[in-house]
């Protein structure tokens, strides 16, 4: 898109416009007599920054009530938190149809800067002070910093990651702040009703059922309501005023464990193509994001669009007989309304490649109706040899997929057997992904992947409950192996070396070699994962839901036993995940991690290096030029202090050499099983 289509498009759209920066202006700083008639309840927030531009974000209320459909709004951007050199004076309209909010395109920035923005309505000053910075120029080699974040539910926890955050950065020399915060899905969550810690309820349209204390957003003004909620908490609007944010989203921003617009409460899913236009509007207008305009990528063509309304109904697009997807016009128009995936240079350090994991894939692997049938949990501990025959559907079995699969002494039709391959990025995205990756010149390449590339599973095949380890949790990609496989061999087999994914989801913090093989060998990428901010942790989850008297809590919970270990907490998740099931059945008969841990099982997880499945927190990823280092804080979300700070280190790799990393260093409280990593 040339500039002047852009910019027509720009005008021309509800809540945003484009401004140019027109060089320093001295002494431009004028007096400001506030009228009390307005208010910025939700801050302000910038994000997707170039070397040359950022997007800047508010939402304007009146302070009696009665904000007028149309609202004046003056932005200023300076150089200085006084506004003496300012660099943008621009007029903008807050409107009604996207809910008082704007997002302001602001182009022709310095590279590389530190900047100041606020927002003015007859008088009334956005607070706090908005502060961003561009992206370095594109031979600038310097090491960058992101903060990575995900999940963070309103309800279940407090936001005291964010203020850990935003008082690290105040503290740190300029040249270790943050750059930007990579912010990797579940923003908000659209259920509310769980009220652990605070209420975010209740919706305007009452909701949808999932019981009559759990709803879910139905309509816009649901959504809304919910992003309204969440960016009203006073840590919320500060780190959002504090950092550039580059978002993507995971299920939550729409429904849990969505794949397109099917919504999976129930079994089988049902559709719910005006559920998805609505929560992609309303994600459109809280998120500052540089969709439609953004710069092709070494010649490939940006893929993202701003919103665009769709009139759509909930038509069935899934054979519920066959557990296939069907072409339909609605699914199809829903997910297209809004499209995210789109990349990123700073500098020639580190280029940024965000994808969407939810709007383009297929269903997940193990149709519902046929999980429950082998586990009785619809996308949890599937067995990995039907997983992966599932996947591969018509590919399976090198082309001659088994009619028949069986599993516990049971016989199924195997549903899939004439099938594609599962897919989590679709086919479009895909190739795009794989052209930026191979195009791309910097020294790292960045992937914001919302959920995580490294397996989770339980090895059940060990101890003879089943000929198969058991995989944590489809709706990752373990569950979508062909696909994940496939992109990890295109790594090796095209030289697309430091390859880093950044992903969340799972409510633990993980650090990972990734490789297409089980015994972890020769592997592709690496990955840093990160916890919650708020939501309730892994092992929380488990020993708040298995009963005590299921045989299984053993593997997650040591409940009242003393087990000898010299870390403050023994989480029985944790030894499961990284050294297998016997070596928590050791550890909880003896009471010693040393008796656990001589028990290890040498096959269970080999790629993790870093496992911390009770954690709310953060991760701050630094690139250099030699190497990567991540420090996972872990972080008490009433508080914001650090419980503990585990660092990793990954050497940089080139074409032809495999990903490496080191067991994790644990600065503070020690992480159990404390006989994995250094103190």
């Amino acid at each position: 898109m040339d500039r002047r289509s852009f910019i027509q498009t720009g005008l021309g759209a509800l809540g945003w416009a484009i401004a140019s920066a027109a060089g320093p202006q001295a002494a431009s700083a004028r007096a400001i007599e506030a009228t009390g008639r307005y208010m910025f309840p939700h801050g302000v927030a910038s994000g997707d920054p170039t070397a040359s531009s950022v997007v800047l974000w508010t939402r304007v209320q009146a302070n009696d009530g009665a904000t007028p459909d149309r609202v004046a709004l003056t932005a200023e951007v300076a150089l200085d938190a006084g506004f003496e050199t300012v660099l943008v004076r621009t007029d903008i309209e807050a409107v009604a149809d996207a809910d008082h909010t704007v997002r302001l395109i602001v182009t022709d920035l310095p590279s590389d800067t530190r900047l100041f923005y606020r927002f003015i309505a007859h008088g009334d000053v956005s607070m706090p002070l908005g502060h961003t910075r561009t992206a370095p120029g594109p031979d600038t080699l310097r090491p960058v910093r992101f903060a990575t974040a995900s999940c963070q539910n309103y309800e279940q926890g407090q936001y005291g990651a964010w203020r850990r955050l935003v008082e690290m950065d105040e503290a740190a020399p300029e040249d270790q702040r943050i750059d930007a915060v990579i912010h990797l899905g579940d923003f908000i969550y659209e259920a509310v009703g769980y009220g652990a810690v605070r209420r975010a309820g209740p919706l305007p349209s009452g909701g949808g059922g999932q019981s009559a204390d759990i709803r879910h957003a139905v309509t816009l003004d649901d959504y809304r309501h919910l992003w309204r909620t969440y960016l009203s908490d006073p840590d919320m609007i500060a780190a959002r005023a504090r950092f550039a944010f580059i978002v993507t989203w995971d299920d939550h921003e729409f429904s849990n464990d969505c794949w397109q617009s099917s919504e999976t409460y129930t079994v089988p899913p049902l559709p719910a193509q005006t559920r998805k236009v609505a929560a992609n509007q309303a994600w459109f207008e809280y998120v500052p994001a540089l969709l439609t305009g953004s710069a092709d990528f070494e010649g490939i063509a940006s893929p993202a669009r701003d919103f665009s309304a769709a009139d759509v109904s909930n038509t069935a697009f899934r054979d519920a007989a066959l557990g296939s997807q069907q072409p339909e016009p609605n699914n199809i128009a829903a997910i297209k309304s809004l499209i995210i995936h789109r990349a990123f240079s700073w500098g020639a350090m580190v280029d940024v490649v965000v994808t969407d994991t939810r709007s383009f894939r297929s269903e997940q692997a193990v149709p519902a109706e046929l999980a429950v049938a082998l586990t009785t949990i619809d996308r949890g501990l599937q067995p990995l040899g039907i997983v992966r025959t599932l996947d591969a559907g018509r590919d399976a079995n090198d082309g001659a997929p088994p009619l028949e699969l069986t599993f516990a002494g049971q016989t199924f039709e195997n549903p899939r057997a004439t099938h594609a391959p599962g897919t989590m990025l679709g086919h479009e995205q895909r190739d795009w992904f794989k052209s930026v990756m191979r195009a791309s010149r910097a020294r790292w390449r960045a992937w914001a992947n919302s959920v995580p590339l490294s397996p989770m599973r339980l090895d059940s095949d060990s101890v003879g409950q089943s000929s198969d380890p058991a995989v944590l949790t489809i709706d990752a990609w373990d569950g979508y192996p062909s696909e994940r496989n496939a992109l990890l061999t295109f790594f090796r087999e095209e030289g697309v070396a430091n390859v880093v994914s950044l992903a969340g989801d799972h409510h633990m913090h993980i650090g990972a070699v990734v490789s297409a093989h089980d015994d972890a060998s020769d592997p592709a990428a690496i990955e840093f994962a990160t916890a919650g901010i708020s939501s309730q942790p892994f092992q929380v989850t488990l020993e708040r839901n298995v009963p005590r008297d299921n045989p299984a809590r053993s593997l997650f919970a040591f409940d009242d036993r003393v087990i000898e270990t010299p870390a403050d907490q023994a989480d029985a998740a944790n030894m499961t995940f990284r050294a297998g099931i016997s070596a928590t059945v050791i550890t909880s008969m003896t009471g010693q991690e040393a008796a656990g841990l001589a028990q290890r099982n040498p096959a269970q997880n080999p790629h993790l290096r870093l496992l911390d499945s009770a954690a709310n927190g953060f991760c701050v990823v630094t690139f250099m030029q030699d190497r990567v280092d991540a420090a996972f804080h872990s972080v008490d979300a009433a508080s914001g202090q650090d419980i503990r700070v585990a660092h990793l280190s990954a050497p940089a790799w080139g074409t032809g050499e495999a990903a490496g990393m080191d067991e994790a260093r644990i600065e503070g409280s020690a992480l159990f099983p404390a006989g994995l990593y250094r103190q």
